[in-house]
């Protein structure tokens, strides 16, 4: 059984003019729902095995946060963290290959990454549209016991979706 708990980065900032994309930052808002989001994965008892997370600024500041929570939460483990460049406003398709790429030693998967490819792909595995606002969780499992099966005809299931909105 493989878990995947897909997250868009926290809400970022627009306030500073000339910033490339890649390097905007949280702003207040995104810096407190990264932490409430991480607080609603453990009460779920949903901490991941590992993390991937793009490199832009706004999902590197997220994936901080987060880990961040997790390490005051559980003393008993790092968590690794893979940073994926390739996972900046990555299609569908790239974060099916980053996916598929994941060691099996690991059952449980935090991605962190943008719209609209995790918008894309979470309807791809849902077979229907679902809005993705910033901060949101879509955590499905899956019967495979290989990461590199995951477009072979796997059914997957949501089994949590989260907002901070609604937590």
């Amino acid at each position: 059984m493989k878990t995947i708990l897909l997250m868009r980065h926290a809400k970022s900032s627009w306030a500073e003019s000339g910033v490339d994309d890649f390097d905007r930052t949280l702003n207040d808002r995104g810096r407190k729902s990264a932490p409430r989001m991480a607080a609603w994965i453990i009460e779920n008892q949903l901490v991941p095995d590992v993390i991937y997370s793009s490199t832009a600024k706004r999902a590197l500041q997220t994936t901080e946060l987060i880990a961040k929570s997790f390490a005051e939460n559980r003393q008993d483990r790092d968590i690794p963290i893979h940073w994926e460049k390739e996972l900046y406003l990555a299609p569908p398709d790239v974060i099916a290959r980053t996916i598929e790429g994941i060691s099996n030693e690991y059952n449980r998967v935090l991605l962190v990454a943008h719209n609209p490819g995790l918008e894309h792909w979470v309807g791809v595995l849902r077979n229907e549209f679902t809005p993705f606002p910033t901060a949101a969780i879509a955590c499905f499992e899956c019967g495979v016991d290989d990461w590199s099966e995951i477009r072979n005809g796997a059914n997957w299931k949501l089994i949590q979706f989260a907002c901070p909105k609604e937590i």
